[in-house]
């Protein structure tokens, strides 16, 4: 490119503008001779020679020949200098190491995934493996809970006699009550965490009179734990007032009415854990005098609801 501009820039500098060349005076002598023999000789002027365009010497060559100022001369253009554009050892260098880390960085992606994916099945494997074992360890517990029940043998004293004096004969204010045990049958010890029991006196001998004594949100709440094969004693007062007259007595003892034992026990077992189940046992007992037997005595009875245990 350089070359081409300096070969533009030296062609323009010689072709120079042609400067306006002056007429010989030789020329200009003669047309005054020829004006001042015309005053005085006063004949017709001859015709004056035509006088050609002069050459001057210097713009003529050795032959005689006008030469030319503007001569046209050519530029030679060359070819621009040839670049070369091949890779070097260092682009080599540098493409084959791009390609290793692609290549490296490809089998690590491939590594990756494959980890995630035992990883997947380990932790599939782990849940159910935890699934097992809860369920293996909840089996076991059920196995060993505690149950709480009313025991029903005839070797055992579950019910005591109810105490029902008259509060017309009750020196002492004795309240009407009962006494009855509740005994641990399972392998570990259970806490009773809520419990209600009381006697009622109804017309029938089907239903208990008020099966609000079921009612959870009626309970005092009271944590006792109770050992397993063992038995503790509790007591069940008349609802609703404690005592008893004469003539309610007579009518139970005889025929009229009917005296019913209600209640339910709250309880878990003493395993630590989260969400641990609840059981409760319900119990509902007749004291039957229809029967001639030697004395009353307490059988299960009323629906079904009110005598189960969970």
């Amino acid at each position: 490119m350089k070359i081409i501009f300096l070969a533009a820039l030296l062609s323009v500098v010689q072709a120079a503008p042609p400067v306006p060349r002056k007429a010989p005076n030789s020329t200009a002598s003669r047309s005054q001779n020829v004006q001042n023999d015309a005053t005085g000789k006063q004949r017709p002027a001859a015709p004056s020679p035509v006088v050609g365009p002069v050459t001057s010497p210097k713009d003529q060559n050795s032959a005689g020949e006008p030469t030319k100022t503007n001569a046209q001369e050519t530029v030679a253009i060359r070819e621009p200098v040839p670049v070369s554009i091949g890779k070097d050892w260092w682009d080599r260098a540098y493409i084959v190491f791009t390609g290793l880390l692609v290549l490296i960085g490809g089998i690590g992606i491939m590594a990756a995934l494959q980890t995630l994916k035992i990883i997947r099945r380990q932790a599939v494997s782990m849940r159910r493996q935890t699934t097992i074992l809860r369920n293996s360890v909840n089996a076991v517990i059920s196995e060993n809970r505690p149950w709480l029940l009313i025991p029903s043998g005839q070797n055992e004293a579950a019910i005591q006699e109810p105490f029902l004096e008259p509060v017309e004969q009750n020196m002492w204010n004795r309240m009407a009550h009962c006494i009855f045990f509740t005994k641990n049958y399972g392998s570990t010890p259970g806490q009773i965490f809520a419990s209600k029991a009381e006697l009622q006196i109804g017309d029938s001998p089907s239903t208990p009179p008020d099966p609000s004594v079921y009612d959870m949100n009626k309970v005092e709440h009271t944590v006792i734990t109770f050992p397993p094969g063992e038995s503790v004693a509790s007591e069940a007062l008349l609802a609703p007032l404690a005592f008893i007259k004469a003539e309610n007595r007579d009518q139970v003892l005889h025929g009229g009415k009917y005296l019913w034992l209600c209640g339910f026990l709250r309880y878990r077992d003493t395993f630590e854990r989260e969400n641990a189940p609840e059981h409760e046992t319900r119990f509902c007992y007749l004291y039957e005098t229809r029967f001639n037997s030697p004395k009353p005595f307490w059988k299960i009875a009323g629906p079904s609801i009110y005598t189960r245990a969970t």
